[in-house]
């Protein structure tokens, strides 16, 4: 056996051991919805019509946010003013404001319009933040979730990213209120439809409840930025936007929820691609 091959050979036997050994049954398990030729969404049709994922007087919590962009759009078009709106952002002030040039505008926007905006907040650690103390929200919110780790081996970055995931749901249960919803967006594309979303979030004890597609035309002044940050003459030439993307809200709540999905109340329409029929949807 050659130098590669033996090399290749112990490479597999060490992602094959991790994965063995870890004690949730959820990582690193594909969806069983999902095949291996990803196809993109279709165009969507003439009558399709955004549902949004959440009621317009809502408590709002934010995760993830990078220039906080969707933020104050999420603000300016599809919020009321009784609603609460915290937005959080996992780097300190001082990193988003050296990542992200144009955050400042943003995040001025949701303080004057009567947000809030919390910086240094770890998705995987929401219990242990003082400020989070006490506090419900009716919507936690997080759009292309990623550990940003840099992890070249897609085996690894996958179990990293749902070891994030499940981590996030279980701190994210104290949070809710009664009623509460998680809404996770995510590309639907590999490998991304390779994290089992619905199986981590199942392992946290959570259902399904409803899943629709991401329309970021609702949401104009949005511009994704990835967690490495703007780096001026590549970023703007990467093929990585998600708000150009094919993606879709997955929503969740607690097991025994009588909340109904948004996309099947009388005020919205129902549309054919969004109501979730999956097998795992209500189990």
């Amino acid at each position: 056996m050659g130098k590669k091959e033996r090399s290749k050979k112990q490479r597999k036997s060490s992602v094959k051991q991790e994965t063995e050994n870890e004690p949730f049954s959820a990582l690193k398990k594909r969806n069983p919805l999902q095949t291996d030729k990803i196809q993109k969404t279709p165009a969507k049709p003439r009558n399709f019509r955004y549902v949004p994922p959440f009621e317009r007087n809502h408590r709002f919590l934010l995760i993830g946010e990078g220039n906080f962009s969707f933020a104050a759009s999420l603000q300016k078009h599809h919020i009321d003013s009784e609603a609460v709106l915290l937005a959080t952002c996992y780097d300190s002030k001082e990193d988003v404001e050296l990542k992200y040039p144009d955050s400042s505008e943003y995040i001025e926007q949701v303080l004057q319009n009567g947000g809030e905006v919390l910086y240094d907040v770890d998705a995987t650690k929401l219990k242990q933040n003082r400020k989070l103390k006490n506090r419900q929200f009716d919507t936690i919110l997080w759009n292309f979730p990623h550990s940003g780790k840099g992890i070249k081996d897609q085996d690894r970055n996958i179990l990293d990213n749902q070891k994030m995931l499940l981590e996030f749901f279980k701190q994210s249960k104290e949070l809710l209120s009664e009623n509460g919803v998680i809404v996770i967006t995510l590309a639907e594309t590999k490998p991304y439809s390779m994290w089992n979303l619905k199986g981590l979030a199942k392992e946290a004890g959570f259902i399904s409840l409803m899943t629709e597609p991401f329309d970021s035309s609702c949401y104009p002044e949005y511009s994704h930025r990835r967690t490495i940050g703007w780096k001026e003459g590549i970023s703007e030439k990467s093929p990585w936007k998600g708000e150009l993307r094919d993606s879709r809200h997955y929503c969740f709540v607690a097991a025994g929820s009588k909340v109904v999905p948004y996309n099947q109340r009388k005020t919205f329409k129902p549309k054919q691609d969004s109501i979730d029929s999956s097998d795992d949807s209500l189990d």
